[in-house]
């Protein structure tokens, strides 16, 4: 199975592969089209096939192996720390 990731700003379809037969979509927002019906992208949809398919508007999506230790145990990774709620955004104007 190859994962990609839509990328384009306007909807496509992509010819040949259809719903749960050869693909499924899973979309950013909305539902899925039903079985066997032809997959129509929209910007942010997720997209895994059975087959490479080159598409310049789909990235595919790399999934990297978690890191481990010599001895085969999973290394912590850390997360990003949350934004607080008292934080503000930053100036557009760095002179602000």
């Amino acid at each position: 199975m190859t994962n990609y990731h839509f990328t384009g700003a306007h909807p496509r379809v992509l010819a040949g592969l259809s719903q749960g037969v050869n693909a499924t979509i899973t979309p950013a927002d909305g539902d899925a089209p039903p079985h066997g019906a032809t997959l129509e992208a929209r910007l942010g949809d997720a997209v895994r096939t059975d087959e490479p398919y080159e598409h310049p508007e789909l990235a595919e999506v790399i999934e990297e192996e978690p890191p481990v230790d010599e001895d085969g145990s999973p290394i912590p990774v850390p997360k990003p720390p949350k934004p607080s709620s008292k934080s503000r955004p930053a100036p557009a104007d760095p002179t602000e």
